[in-house]
C-alpha cells in the first residue's frame, strides 16, 4: 500500500507542476494582453466619460486579475484533490465520490464568494470616489455638463454620477470575459491535443488502455483536465457571473435616459423642482439588489450543498448521477425561496414617498419603484414598468426554472442511462460513420427545447421588467453558480483520479468505481456547459440592451451633433442586416479556428507518441517510462501559439465594426453573434458528451449484439472511440468557448459604445447637415 500512495503523489505532482507551468506561461501572456488593452480602454472610452481619467480600465485590470485568481485557485482545488479521491476509491465508491464534490464545492463557493467580493467593494470605492462636492455647486455647469446640456443632464451638488460610475464598472466583466476566453480556448487546446493524440495512438494504434502509463501523452492528458475544464471554466462562469451582474447593474442605473440620477424618492408632494428636494435617506439603495441576489444565493447554496454527500448515499454506480440531479434540484427549491426574500428586502421603498422622474419632473405617490420604458423620458401612464418584488421575482424565478430544466435535458442526451445515447452506442456496431451520423443529430436535436425555453423565459422577463428584467433571469440562471461549479468541477476531478488509478495500478475494482465516477462527471460537465451556455444567452441579451440604452444618449461631453445616436433597432435597416449576417457568421469562423487548432497541436502530438513508441519498444513493454515532459510541452506551445487567432476574432471584430461602421452596425452584430453562437455551442456540447458516454457505455459491457457483449477492444468500441475524438475538441473546446464569444463581443460593445458613437467613418452622410433623427454624426 506504502508504494502505491507514493506512486499516486508522484503522479499528482507530475500533473500539478504540468498544469502549474502552462498556467503561469498562459497568465504571462495574458497580462501583457490587458496592460496594453487597459490602456487601449483609457484612451477610448475614459477620456470620453470627462471623468475618472481610469476608472473603466482600473476595473478591467481588477476584472481580469480576479478571473486569474479565480481560475489558479480552481486548478490548485483540483489536483489537491485528484489523487485523494483515486486512493478512497480504492475502499468505497461512497468516500471516492465525497471527496470530488466536496473539492468541487471549495471550489464554487470560493470563486463565487470571491467575484461577489471583489465587485462589492470596486462598487462601493467607486461610489465614494466619483461624488460631487457640495463646494462645486457653482462650478457644476462649466465642468461637468457639456454647454447644450438639458438641465437634468446635468448633476447636482452631492449627487453620484450614478450612470456613469456602472458603465465603468462595466469593464469588470469585460476583464473577466477576456481571461476566460484565453482560459478556454487555450486550455481547450491544451487538453485536446493531449486527449486526441493519446486516444489516436495509444487506444486505437497500441491498443492501449486508457490512461495507461505506457502512453507518453498520459500525464499531458491529465493536465489538460485542470487547465481546460477547471481552470478555464471557472474563469469562464466568473465572467458570467460578472457581466450579468454588471449588465443589471447598467441597465438599472440608466433606466429611462437617467444619466445622473437614479429613480428617487422624495418625502413630501411639495416639490416643483430639484432645488432644496428633501429626499429620503438611501433613497438609491435599490441599485444594491443585484449583488443582493448573489449574496442570498451563496447562502442558499451552503445550506443544501450538504445534501449530496452527508444525506443522499452514493453505494451504487447508478445512484451518482441521481444524486447529482437531486442535488440540482433541491438547491433551485432553496434558491427560490433566498430569490424572493432578495427581492422584499432590496427593492423596499420609503413610506408615502413621491418617486422623481427628473426628466419630467413628475410625481408618483404609488409607493413602488418605477422603471421607464426603455424609449420613454417621462413617466406617462402605461409607460412604465412597476419594479415590485413580485415583477422582480418572477424574472428571476424564470432564469432559475429555465437553468434547471436545461441541465436536466442535458443530462437526457448526454447520459448513458437514457435512450439517445444508447442509440449512439447501437449505431456503433455498423462503424465509425453511423456513431458519427446519430451523434451529430443528437446535438442538432438537443437545441430544440433548450431554444423554445430560452425563448419564453426572455419573453416573460421582458413583457414583465424590460431589458432589466431579462438581466434578472440571467441572474436568477446563475444564482446556482456554486453548486453548479461544483458539479461541474467534480467531472474533471473523477477523470484525473481515473487517470492516476490506471497509473498506480490500484486494480480492477477501483478503475470501475472511477470510471462510474468519470462516465457521471462527463454528464455533469454537460449540465455545466448547457448552464454556461443558457446563462450567456440571458447575459449577452441584457449586454445588448445596455448596449443599445448606452447608445442612445450622447456620449459624456460630447455635442448631439458630433455623435451617433440610435434612435431605434429595426431590421429593415441595411446597416443593421449586415451587422447581423456578420455576427451570425462569426460562430462558424470561431469553431473553425478553434476545431484546426485541436487538429494541429493533436497532429504534433501524435507524431511524439508515435516516435517514441517505436524508438523505444521498452516503452511499449512498461519496462521504461516514456518521456511525459516531452509531450506536455508539445501542448503548453502549441496551446498558447494557436489561442491567438480565435481570441482576436472575438476581440477585434465588434471594435472593427464599431470604428468602421459606428454602432448601428454593432446593433446588428450582437445579435447575430448571439442566436447563431447559442445553438452551435449547445450542439457541440451535446454531440461531444453524447460520444464520450456512448464509448463508456460499450466499455462497461452494456452493448450486446444477441447474446455477445461487446467491450473494449471490440471493432464496435473502436468506432465509438472515433466518435469520442472527433466530439472532443466540439465538448471541450470550440462549444464552451463560444459562450465566451456571445458574451465577450456583447459586453466589449457595451464598454466601448462611447467610442463607437464618435467613429463610424464609412457611415458619414454626403451632406454637411446631419439627418434630423441624429443617426449620423456630422462629417467635417
Amino acid at each position: 500500500m506504502a508504494k502505491k500512495i507514493e506512486t499516486m503523489t508522484q503522479i499528482g505532482e507530475y500533473i500539478s507542476r504540468g498544469a502549474n507551468a502552462f498556467l503561469v506561461q498562459e497568465y504571462k501572456i495574458c497580462l501583457i494582453f490587458i496592460t496594453i488593452m487597459g490602456l487601449i480602454i483609457k484612451l477610448t472610452v475614459d477620456q470620453k466619460q470627462g471623468w475618472g481619467n481610469f476608472a473603466t480600465a482600473i476595473s478591467f485590470w481588477t476584472g481580469s486579475l480576479t478571473s486569474i485568481i479565480s481560475g489558479f485557485i480552481g486548478m490548485k482545488v483540483a489536483v489537491f484533490s485528484n489523487y485523494r479521491t483515486a486512493y478512497k476509491a480504492q475502499f468505497s465508491l461512497a468516500d471516492a465520490f465525497k471527496v470530488a464534490f466536496r473539492a468541487g464545492c471549495v471550489m464554487g463557493f470560493a470563486l463565487s464568494s470571491l467575484s461577489l467580493l471583489v465587485l462589492n467593494t470596486l462598487i462601493i470605492i467607486y461610489r465614494a470616489a466619483y461624488t460631487i462636492d457640495p463646494s462645486e455647486k457653482d462650478n457644476l455647469t462649466t465642468e461637468h455638463c457639456p454647454a447644450d446640456a438639458k438641465y437634468y443632464e446635468c448633476p447636482q451638488a452631492g449627487d453620484s454620477l450614478i450612470s456613469s460610475v456602472y458603465e465603468a464598472i462595466a469593464g469588470y466583466g469585460l476583464g473577466g470575459s477576456t481571461i476566460a476566453l484565453f482560459g478556454r480556448v487555450g486550455g481547450g487546446i491544451y487538453t485536446k491535443a493531449a486527449d486526441v493524440g493519446a486516444d489516436l495512438v495509444g487506444k486505437v494504434e497500441q491498443d492501449l488502455p486508457e490512461d495507461s502509463p505506457r502512453n507518453p501523452a498520459t500525464i499531458a492528458d491529465n493536465v489538460g483536465d485542470n487547465v481546460g475544464d477547471i481552470a478555464g471554466m471557472g474563469s469562464d462562469l466568473f465572467g458570467s457571473f460578472a457581466e450579468s451582474t454588471c449588465a443589471a447593474l447598467v441597465v438599472l442605473a440608466s433606466a429611462g435616459h437617467q444619466r445622473f440620477y437614479t429613480s428617487q424618492f422624495a418625502c413630501s408632494d411639495s416639490v416643483k423642482d430639484y432645488v432644496d428636494v428633501a429626499w429620503c435617506s438611501d433613497s438609491d439603495a435599490f441599485l444594491f439588489y443585484p449583488v443582493l441576489l448573489s449574496s442570498l444565493s451563496i447562502i442558499a447554496c451552503i445550506l443544501c450543498a450538504v445534501f449530496a454527500t452527508n444525506i443522499m448515499s452514493v453505494n451504487q454506480t447508478d445512484q451518482i448521477e441521481k444524486t447529482l440531479r437531486y442535488q440540482l434540484i433541491i438547491s433551485a427549491i432553496f434558491l427560490a425561496v433566498a430569490l424572493l426574500v432578495a427581492g422584499y428586502l432590496g427593492l423596499e421603498t420609503p413610506d408615502n414617498a413621491y418617486q422623481m422622474n427628473p426628466a419630467g419632473l413628475n410625481k408618483t405617490s404609488i409607493n413602488n419603484l418605477i422603471l421607464p420604458v426603455e424609449d420613454g423620458f417621462t413617466i406617462a401612464d402605461g409607460a412604465y414598468y412597476d419594479l415590485t418584488p413580485g415583477a422582480a421575482y418572477i424574472c428571476c424565478l424564470s432564469g432559475l426554472i429555465v437553468g434547471l430544466m436545461i441541465g436536466i435535458l442535458t443530462e437526457y442526451y448526454t447520459s448513458n442511462a437514457y435512450k439517445p445515447v444508447q442509440e449512439v452506442s447501437e449505431s456503433c456496431k455498423t462503424g465509425a460513420a453511423t456513431n458519427i451520423i446519430y451523434g451529430l443529430a443528437l446535438g442538432y436535436l438537443s437545441c430544440v427545447i433548450p431554444v423554445i425555453l430560452l425563448g419564453i423565459a426572455a419573453y416573460i422577463s421582458h413583457k414583465t421588467l424590460g431589458l432589466f428584467g431579462i438581466a434578472l433571469a440571467a441572474l436568477g440562471m446563475l444564482s446556482n453558480l456554486a453548486v453548479g461549479l461544483a458539479v461541474d468541477s467534480y467531472g474533471p476531478i473523477s477523470d484525473n483520479a481515473g487517470g492516476i488509478a490506471e497509473m498506480s495500478e490500484l486494480g480492477e475494482e477501483t478503475r470501475h468505481r472511477t470510471d462510474a465516477l468519470d462516465a457521471a462527471g462527463n454528464t455533469t460537465a454537460a449540465i455545466g456547459k448547457g448552464f454556461a451556455i443558457g446563462s450567456a444567452a440571458f447575459v449577452s441579451l441584457a449586454l445588448y440592451g445596455a448596449f443599445i440604452t448606452r447608445s442612445k444618449t450622447n456620449p459624456y461631453g460630447v455635442k448631439p451633433e458630433d455623435a451617433f445616436v440610435i434612435t431605434d433597432v429595426q431590421v429593415t435597416d441595411a446597416l443593421l442586416f449586415s451587422g447581423l449576417l456578420i455576427g451570425a457568421m462569426l460562430p462558424y469562423a470561431f469553431s473553425a479556428m478553434t476545431m484546426k487548432s485541436v487538429g494541429k497541436a493533436a497532429l504534433e502530438m501524435v507524431f511524439e507518441i508515435r516516435k517514441q513508441l517505436t524508438e523505444n519498444p521498452k516503452i511499449r513493454t512498461g519496462e521504461e517510462l516514456p518521456d511525459y515532459e516531452r509531450c506536455v510541452a508539445i501542448s503548453t506551445k502549441a496551446s498558447l501559439k494557436e489561442m491567438v487567432g480565435p481570441g482576436a476574432l472575438v476581440i477585434v471584430t465588434p471594435i472593427a465594426v464599431g470604428l468602421v461602421f459606428g454602432p448601428r452596425a454593432v446593433a446588428g452584430l450582437l445579435p447575430g453573434a448571439l442566436v447563431s453562437g447559442v445553438q452551435m455551442a449547445i450542439s457541440s456540447s451535446n454531440t461531444g458528451g453524447a460520444w464520450d458516454n456512448a464509448k463508456k457505455y460499450i466499455e462497461a459491457g452494456k452493448l450486446k449484439d444477441g447474446d455477445v457483449i461487446k467491450k473494449k477492444g471490440s471493432d464496435e468500441h473502436k468506432a465509438a472511440v472515433i466518435g469520442d475524438t472527433v466530439g472532443d475538441p466540439l465538448k471541450d473546446t470550440s462549444g464552451p468557448s463560444l459562450n465566451i464569444l456571445v458574451k465577450l463581443s456583447a459586453i466589449l460593445s457595451l464598454v466601448f459604445a462611447p467610442f463607437f458613437q464618435t467613429t463610424g467613418w464609412l457611415v458619414c452622410p454626403l451632406n454637411e447637415n446631419p439627418p434630423p433623427n441624429g443617426q449620423f454624426k456630422k462629417c467635417d
